[in-house]
């Protein structure tokens, strides 16, 4: 058994009072283990950190079934980068810069395309009406109102393939903006209308670590870049970005830059 170099926080608080799990799904860098009720997944050191993540690099023999009880030992615990000093008037460039930034890099799949207004795909063109009620919810919100959440987002879980369908993804992004942007009673009203058994185990475990404000390191990086308006990195983040799954990784920024745009538009209202 390989000694674990890093793990995320979630992951370490899973871990706390138990040796280890089950595992239960194994992919070329990745896999997941059920401990308790809960998740975790180990990944090769080359991946990114998250949440959920324990980086390790005996994955090679592991198969579904069997039992695996990280070893921890003095592991570096990873924590999500916060973004210090932003402003409206910060924001406002972020997002102008990362609209140049994205022209012509958005996949074909998935619901990235919200990020710049480009052609939608089939998922996009489906979650066109849940996004624009959650849009106006949001306004709403950042108003002071206190309406529910519209009905039409639960449309968006399980919209798309994969074990973290692109739906599942966008509202993930959006909680993790939210709370980016000291609006955790945001991110609390959308994880409510989740119907948590509609949702597959993988997903479900990102979904609630998204309520809490965390995702892949890269998600974190790219939004703190945009929030504080420093523009010169964000075409490498986009790069690592790319990593995060088929489209997961555009899919979540998605949802935040439509969290990041109602903030963007509240404060402008505010300011007029």
């Amino acid at each position: 058994m390989t000694a674990v170099t890093r793990i995320g926080y979630i992951a370490r608080r899973i871990l706390q009072n138990r040796y280890g799990g089950c595992v239960i799904a194994v992919f070329d860098r990745s896999a997941y283990v059920e401990v308790g009720r809960e998740l975790i997944c180990l990944i090769s050191p080359t991946l990114d950190d998250g949440p959920l993540s324990v980086a390790c690099g005996d994955l090679d023999a592991l198969h579904p079934g069997m039992r695996y009880a990280p070893k921890i030992g003095n592991a570096r615990i990873w924590l999500p980068p916060k973004p210090y000093g932003w402003t409206a008037d910060s924001l406002v460039g972020g997002l102008a810069a990362l609209r140049c930034a994205v022209v012509g890099r958005t996949p074909s799949a998935g619901l990235g395309a919200f990020v710049s207004d480009e052609v939608l795909s089939p998922e996009g063109a489906r979650a066109r009406l849940p996004t624009a009620r959650l849009g106006l919810w949001l306004a709403d919100s950042l108003a002071g109102k206190r309406d529910s959440v519209p009905s039409e987002t639960g449309n968006l879980i399980g919209l798309g393939p994969g074990l973290t369908p692109s739906g599942d993804d966008f509202l993930g992004g959006a909680m993790v903006a939210a709370h980016a942007l000291d609006r955790a009673d945001i991110a609390a009203h959308l994880y409510e209308t989740i119907e948590t058994h509609d949702v597959g185990a993988i997903s479900a475990a990102h979904l609630a670590a998204a309520s809490e404000g965390a995702a892949s390191e890269p998600l974190h990086l790219l939004l703190n870049d945009v929030l504080c308006g420093r523009g010169g990195a964000l075409p490498a983040r986009l790069t690592a970005l790319d990593r995060m799954g088929h489209t997961s990784g555009w899919d979540a920024l998605a949802g935040a830059v439509m969290v990041m745009r109602a903030v963007r538009d509240t404060a402008a209202m505010r300011a007029a």
